[in-house]
């Protein structure tokens, strides 16, 4: 059979140096982790460039700043009572055992989402960086623009002989390991946000979420290093189902508070601490991903791609968030009377005697034949 002629949205993107799970940077330095060599897996010494944790863009969550436990945690369990899918189950080289049940509440996810960023400014500062990374509707009709123009090239002998491959559909772009994963790509730059519910039975050993969306270089002020975060908050009030974990290279667990959750980026090294033996732990596992690098691979246990429920905040109204903030602080810095301390007295000069000393408080005439 003769050649088959083909231009993929793939290709496409690396033609044009847009960095995706297709492309992190042809001839650029390794893909970034942040972690101790030594503790990674084997498979990872050689690809990869690695990097002091402190530097990344790990953080803690304060969970009291939003009302987790009072308002949205028993929304939630309300939810996943009756409308929750198991997402996949997934084992690992016989040492790690998942479950996540995708918890479909969009509306209640937003709202979460909002007072996150609201309270937390810095995983604010990581989301919009992460929008960077977005593919939108202007980069598939780019391609297909460019597509139209390649057909031109193609010899007409390749058509008749129907070796000519016709333009991606998204399926076909984001391949069989995402296969019918729902894909919307928006007229600006997004995130993607996934809300999980977790029970894991085995702790998982050191790991990073996703080697894919990891991206050479440091992070910078407009994009990120990483093109997916997760964010774990308890799923209880119950010592067995707090957050804890190690990030590589510390003895530490984190988060420090025991009610608190974390923010992961996808190139952040950690391992699950080990809390109690017997008993599962069960979180509340958001994932946020640059819109249009899709995680979770069909033949993971029995992930199936296709019941991903997700929802998308874009850079305008993230913007809009980080704007509030701002206003917020400045109404707040106005209302707040600046401390006035006055200046040291002086003995009055003679001139002045007989002027009423502006730093004098009168005291009250004394009361006479008082009625008690």
């Amino acid at each position: 059979m003769g050649k088959v002629f083909e231009y993929s949205f793939k290709q496409w993107l690396k033609r044009n140096k847009i960095k995706s799970i297709f492309y992190n940077g042809s001839g650029e330095p390794s893909r970034t982790l942040y972690g101790k060599l030594s503790e990674f897996p084997v498979d990872y010494a050689s690809w990869y460039s690695y990097h002091d944790i402190t530097l990344s863009d790990f953080q803690q969550i304060n969970t009291r700043s939003f009302s987790w436990y009072d308002f949205f945690l028993p929304q939630f369990e309300k939810v996943a009572e009756g409308n929750a899918r198991v997402h996949y189950v997934r084992g690992e080289h016989g040492h790690d055992e998942q479950i996540i049940h995708n918890v479909e509440a969009p509306e209640l996810g937003r709202q979460l989402m909002t007072e996150i960023f609201r309270t937390h400014e810095t995983l604010l500062d990581s989301a919009i960086r992460m929008c960077a990374l977005s593919l939108t509707s202007e980069h598939w009709n780019s391609y297909a623009r460019d597509h139209a123009a390649w057909l031109q090239t193609v010899p007409e002998s390749a058509f008749r002989a129907t070796r000519v491959n016709d333009i991606d559909t998204y399926a076909r772009a984001w391949g069989d390991e995402f296969w019918d994963r729902p894909t919307v790509l928006l007229e600006e730059p997004a995130i993607e946000v996934l809300v999980h519910k977790s029970e894991t039975y085995n702790p998982q050993r050191f790991h990073v979420d996703d080697k894919d969306m990891c991206f050479p270089g440091e992070p910078q002020n407009n994009c990120s290093n990483y093109g997916m975060a997760t964010i774990l908050l308890p799923a209880s009030r119950r010592p067995q189902d707090r957050v804890a974990i190690q990030r590589s290279g510390s003895e530490r667990t984190w988060p420090e508070v025991s009610e608190d959750g974390v923010f992961v980026p996808s190139n952040v090294l950690y391992r699950d601490a080990r809390l109690y033996q017997d008993e599962p732990k069960e979180v509340y596992m958001i994932q946020l991903l640059a819109n249009g690098m899709p995680h979770n691979k069909n033949g993971i246990g029995e992930h199936i791609c296709k019941d991903v429920k997700a929802f998308r905040m874009t850079l305008s109204e993230l913007k809009y968030i980080q704007a509030s903030v701002s206003q917020h602080l400045k109404r707040v810095q106005q209302n707040v009377p600046r401390a006035h301390i006055p200046r040291e007295q002086r003995p009055l000069r003679p001139m002045m005697a007989n002027m009423a000393n502006p730093y004098t408080i009168d005291a009250p005439p004394a009361r006479t034949n008082a009625n008690i």
